[in-house]
């Protein structure tokens, strides 16, 4: 059944007969991969645009919490801005990605502070792919993610004064595998540039130094 699903929405709107059918492959020839989706509840989603809490589109996904407020791809990444005042929005590209007719303006590479989301799947097909123009603007690709932890110990013996005072452990780190939205230079090559409003995005380092991370992006 699923094999099928997926042929189907790989058909060229010229093959499609049915005119519900040709609705429906209009309305989700951005997600190609619908067949998978929907055999899953839920999506891990790595967020790190205007879709963040406390940004222009988040009411787009409005009701869904982090299930970690900060965490970090695990690769580096390229991360300009196309700065449209408050509608400005990141494009990541791959670390491997050089416009050689903007050699001269290049950010460099770091990795990106996100926030991680357990999306319902049809978030997925029915927002983020089709607000991303998923496939032509960007490619909605599964990445690694840094997740960091601490532990908070208090001591239990009742007649110590301390067990008041709670203990910090250091950072741990989990690495998982999450959906992310990376631009696709085959659309934004010509688009990249002083002249037509693109910048870094801007880079930040923790108050407190980690070992297992230095500068990021942050949007």
């Amino acid at each position: 059944m699923f094999e099928n699903a997926r042929k189907f929405f790989h058909l060229s709107t010229a093959e499609v007969i049915n005119p519900e059918a040709e609705k429906w492959h209009r309305q989700y020839r951005r997600t190609p991969d619908l067949w998978y989706l929907n055999q899953h509840a839920r999506q891990l989603v790595f967020i790190a645009d205007d879709f963040k809490r406390g940004h222009r589109r988040h009411e787009l996904i409005e009701g869904q919490e982090p299930i970690h407020p900060s965490c970090y791809t695990a690769d580096s990444f390229t991360c300009y801005k196309k700065d449209l005042g408050v509608h400005s929005f990141p494009l990541p590209f791959e670390k491997h990605i050089d416009f050689q007719i903007h050699g001269w303006y290049k950010p460099e590479l770091a990795r990106i502070q996100g926030e991680l989301y357990a999306l319902p799947s049809h978030f997925l097909w029915k927002v983020l792919d089709i607000e991303k123009e998923n496939g032509l603007q960007f490619n909605r690709t599964r990445v690694s993610i840094t997740v960091p932890w601490r532990e908070v110990k208090y001591n239990i013996d009742p007649n110590v004064w301390v067990s008041k005072i709670p203990t910090i452990s250091r950072d741990y780190i989990r690495t998982i595998r999450a959906w992310m939205y990376i631009a696709r230079p085959e659309y934004w090559d010509d688009y990249v540039g002083v002249a037509l409003g693109t910048r870094a995005v801007d880079l930040y380092e923790h108050d407190t130094p980690k070992d297992w991370i230095k500068k990021y992006y942050k949007f």
